[in-house]
């Protein structure tokens, strides 16, 4: 017996507890969890990347299916040194910890079920390796005695703050592991958002982009015409490309003060480890999604008008639109669909949905993204934090609670 790959959509790395009124799908794991003498429930991580994975993975060529990879031997240690963890018993120190085939959050890196609960013992047999950010090893269920590939798999060792997901088994849940930090380019530091705007993005900005999501142009009806050059020290891109670059390094410029209500994570970071690629496509609407975690973004959208973060054209058009739309697919990457039965909205708040982290994003940056930063390149100062909450508000309106 292996672990399998999910036929619906599930987690990258980490899941919050399933409801108790879910079908369990933990029997594999039952006799480790016993064996640790640990209760299988913990509080709910906000740490969530849901994806509508098949049962079986796409070939190379995108059509068709193949079997599920066997996974491959250990990789090589990315430390010199001798590991704490290799060759030892560890446990699971955080509940539903996501098991992978490979060592990296990507689409050949298929998704194993069934998630390990608090408290599950596991064998480390390869790694430390790094890979999206995270440390992970090799690890087989001590409860089973399989030695071979087809019971192993590969797990993150902690969130990337740190936080640990195994531990050393009787040490003590703050045991430390090793970290792997994103990198931290040289990321120039503007003025103010309209200011990082008006620029075309660095190289290191556009590789740092590059490096958490692959970004596709199927359609672009603002090429083949380039505003930023490769040669004047960016990149040759066109005005599309250009807006979709600093979409996404808008999410880590904004200074939200505070915590963002649906995860724990910065608004880059949870992006980056929900979503694998976007996709420009010519379609009606966009939507999630073409692959696990790939959004698909209508190119009909009108980003291309203004260099500013909202335009002064009464539409609210610019890039925060943009940041939402993002923000709003990328909620479905994690599972959360509309629960309104024909209006594509959201039933309340409490759901946390995509309607509902739209809005919390444009109340956090109405009440939580600083003034001096947010402040615009002409007009008055507090337009864009006025404008977030009217958006706040209108969506708080029109798009929680569903039409009688």
């Amino acid at each position: 017996m292996a672990w399998s790959v999910p036929k619906v959509g599930d987690m990258n790395v980490k899941e919050s507890p399933r409801r108790a009124s879910e079908p369990a799908i933990l029997a594999f794991f039952l006799a480790a969890v016993l064996v640790a003498g640990c209760a299988s429930t913990a509080p709910s991580s906000p740490e969530r990347s849901v994806g509508p994975t098949a049962s079986a993975a796409p070939t190379a060529a995108g059509t068709g299916t193949t079997a599920a990879p066997t996974p491959t031997a250990s990789a090589t240690p990315s430390v010199a040194s001798v590991d704490p963890f290799l060759g030892q018993v560890v446990i699971t120190v955080s509940d539903s910890l996501r098991v992978r085939s490979e060592p990296r959050v990507s689409d050949d890196s298929l998704k194993y079920e069934p998630l390990l609960p608090l408290g599950t013992e596991l064998t480390v047999i390869g790694g430390p390796t790094s890979g999206s950010g995270y440390t992970w090893y090799e690890v087989e269920p001590v409860s089973l005695a399989l030695r071979n590939r087809p019971g192993s798999g590969w797990v993150a060792a902690a969130a990337k703050d740190g936080e640990p997901w195994i531990a050393l088994r009787g040490a003590p849940s703050h045991t430390p592991v090793p970290a792997t930090p994103r990198p931290s380019p040289a990321i120039p530091q503007d003025a103010s958002l309209d200011a990082a705007l008006a620029r075309c993005p660095t190289p290191d900005e556009i590789a740092l982009v590059d490096s958490i999501v692959s970004l596709t142009f199927d359609a672009d009806p603002t090429g083949p015409a380039l505003v930023c050059r490769k040669a004047d020290g960016s990149a040759d891109l066109t005005r599309f490309q250009e807006r979709t670059y600093q979409a996404v390094l808008s999410m880590r410029r904004i200074p939200f003060d505070a915590p963002l209500p649906w995860t724990d994570r910065l608004l880059f970071d949870w992006f980056a480890d929900v979503v694998n690629g976007i996709t420009i496509r010519e379609t009606e609407g966009s939507y999630c999604c073409d692959g696990p975690g790939v959004l698909v973004i209508s190119s009909r959208i009108s980003v291309q008008e203004s260099n500013l973060w909202i335009a002064r054209d009464g539409n609210d058009h610019g890039l925060m639109v943009y940041v939402q739309l993002l923000i709003h697919e990328a909620r479905h990457v994690e599972g959360f669909g509309h629960t309104c039965a024909t209006e594509g909205d959201d039933k309340t708040l409490e759901e946390v949905g995509s309607w509902a982290v739209v809005y919390w994003f444009f109340t956090w940056l109405a009440e939580h993204a600083g003034s001096a930063y947010m402040t615009p390149v002409d007009g008055p100062a507090d337009y864009y934090i006025a404008r977030a909450r009217y958006q706040a508000d209108y969506t708080l309106q029109y798009r929680i609670g569903c039409a009688a």
